[in-house]
This record gives structure tokens, sequence and C-alpha cells, in this order.
């Protein structure tokens, strides 16, 4: 019995890490490896390629802090080695940089040429991995006769095991009842992005719907006439393309919404941002509703204009750079939610057979 216990508790312990999005024994990589963080001796490209991260790991930047530093900067600052706008800047010459959401990081040394001979780090961080699990240890064979003659303690904890799968069951099912599938956007519609289609049909195509946490965009257009930049709210406002947060150019960008607030974007081929091509979208906490649309419908646009950044109570944080950055991934949304659920509603009812 004791056996079935600590199994099941192990199972359920490992369904609710991953539910959560928890990475068990995030992996430590120490940057440049025994050289460390430094100028002229590690090709960070190449050591990076040769490794897998994922959430929950953490980077290690190991330097004199006399002569180098890790700031972390945007896609756009990485490629130029800017260092005047960090989105976070690390001194301490021993700095742990946990890996909290997916997606790309850049990093860079902020003191002046570093960057430009090399000194920079780009990774691409996948969703969490519980990794291969030890299977249990089994216990002693019992005898036949035991098996079949089980003792007046063994049945008291059996019903009082039971009634505890029992709950964690209930509990596993009504959870199905609270995630909400991720939807899919196609950003106008049959139209795509482009700027054919009026100066306010994205600002009316975004507010006839609601996105949340774990949503997909996705842009379809011509690469030759088009691109998809996310830039801050003052770009936006501006139609400015020159410091975007992300840059897409390949034609089909799958864009997830992984933070609550304000996405904005814009394309930044002249003229096209002030003709109407740019796109404000609010993100939504991840829905308590049960609900199951993969791909939304191409519904008429409502003509309710979505509300300004400055009235939305929604907007905990202001969308800048930095904030972007601190925003934690959201696991709520994820396929690994689903696995999890079903993969601890099937062991607990395994062992309900066997109690």
């Amino acid at each position: 019995m004791s056996l079935i216990k600590r199994n099941v508790f192990f199972i359920s312990l490992l369904i609710f890490l991953a539910l959560c999005g928890v990475s068990i024994g995030g992996t430590v990589h120490q940057v440049g490896d025994s050289n460390g963080w430094a100028i002229m001796s590690v090709n960070y490209d190449r050591w990076a390629s040769s490794r897998t991260f994922h959430v929950g790991d953490s980077l290690v930047f190991k330097y004199n802090k006399d002569f180098h530093d890790v700031t972390e900067v945007t896609h756009n600052d990485f490629k130029l080695c800017e260092p005047s706008k960090p989105l976070t800047r690390y001194e301490t010459g021993s700095d742990t940089v946990i890996l909290t959401k997916p997606g790309l990081q850049h990093f860079i040394c902020g003191f002046p040429s570093h960057c430009d001979m090399g000194q920079k780090l780009q990774i691409h961080v996948l969703p969490a991995s519980l990794g291969p699990v030890a299977a249990p240890v089994p216990g002693p064979i019992r005898s036949p006769s035991s098996l079949m003659s089980p003792s007046p303690s063994w049945k008291k904890s059996a019903s009082i095991m039971k009634n505890t799968i029992m709950g964690l069951l209930i509990v596993a099912l009504s959870l199905f009842g609270f995630v909400r599938a991720t939807s899919l956007y196609e950003v106008g519609d049959s139209n795509g992005w482009t700027t054919t289609v009026g100066v306010d049909y994205y600002k009316t195509w975004s507010s006839s719907k609601t996105f949340y946490v774990g949503d997909v965009l996705i842009f379809q257009y011509n690469k030759t006439f088009h691109n998809v930049m996310e830039v801050s709210f003052q770009d936006f406002e501006s139609c400015n393309p020159n410091s975007p947060l992300t840059t897409y150019q390949s034609q089909y960008e799958p864009v997830i919404l992984n933070r609550t607030g304000h996405y904005y974007f814009i394309c930044g081929v002249p003229g096209h941002c002030e003709s109407g091509q740019k796109l404000d979208v609010l993100v939504m906490p991840a829905s308590l509703e049960n609900t199951t649309p993969i791909i939304q419908p191409n519904n008429a646009s409502s003509s309710n204009p979505s509300p300004k950044p400055s009235e939305d109570p929604l907007e905990v944080l202001p969308v800048d750079d930095a904030t972007i950055a601190t925003l934690p991934y959201n696991a709520a949304s994820s396929l690994c939610v689903w696995s999890a659920l079903s993969m601890l509603s099937f062991f607990l009812l395994q062992t309900l057979v066997f109690l």
C-alpha cells in the first residue's frame, strides 16, 4: 500500500509541476564555459548553438566587472551593438540570469566596442521540459497468500487512499473546465496584413475580438512589400520603425501572446503605418472559461474603438522594453496543461482500479 501511495504522490507532483510550467532540475549554463564572459576568447554563437535552453534554466555570467558587464537588450539593439537602452544590466562579475519565458533573449557587453568584437550572446529559450524521469523502485514481491489476505490496517489505509485519490481526481477533472484552449487569429481575416483596407481597418478588426494570454496572431503578407514590427506605444503612435522590439519578415508570422497588456505592431515600410497598417492588441489574462475555438471565424468587425492605453484598467504596467523583458511567461494556456491534466486523471483512475 505504501508503494502505491508513494507512486501516486510522486506522479501527481510531477504532473502538477508540469501544469505550472516548472522545469524540474533546470540546467545551469556557465556562459563561455571555463573562458567565461570575455572578448575574443569564445565564439558565443557557436557556444549557444551547441546547447538547448529551456524555461527554468539559468545562465551564469562570470567576468571581471572592472572591464565588462552584461546588458540584456532588444533584438534590434543586439544587431546594432547598442547598449544605451538596456532592458536589464548586470555588473557584479558573477551574475545568474534565470530564463523565465520562451523566445529569444539577447545579451551584450556594454563597454565600448566589446560587442563589436564578439562579446554578444543570443539564445533561443524553449518551453519548460520535465526531461527523463526515473522509474520508481519496485517493492518486495509478496507471496500469493499474503496478497489474498489483506490485514485490517491495509484495508483502512486503502480506504483512506481511495478517498484521497478521488479528491485529487475531482480537482483534476474540474480544472478541465477552467483551462482555455488557444485561439488562432488571422490578422485582417481574409485581407491579411496590407495597406489596401483603409486607415481604421485594423483598429476595427482588433476591437471586435477578445485576446487572451496564450492566443496566437498570424500575419500573412507579401514580404516584398511589407513586414511586421513590434514597437513601443510611443513608436506606434508616431509610426516610427527605427527602434523595433522585434522585426518579422518571412510573410507568414505566428506571434504568441504570452503576456497581458498591449501589443503594438506596424509595417516598417515607409508610409504604410501612416496608411493604417498598424495594429494595437489588448491581451487579457488567461480566460477561466471553457472554450474550444481553434481558428477564429472571419466575423464582421465591430465599430467600437479599443480603449486607449492610459484609460485601460487592465494595463497594470506601462508597455516598454523593460516591462516586456520582465513579464513572465504564462504557462496556463500552453498544451502542457492539457497533457498534465490528462495524465493526472489517467494515473488516478488507474490507481483507483487497484484499490
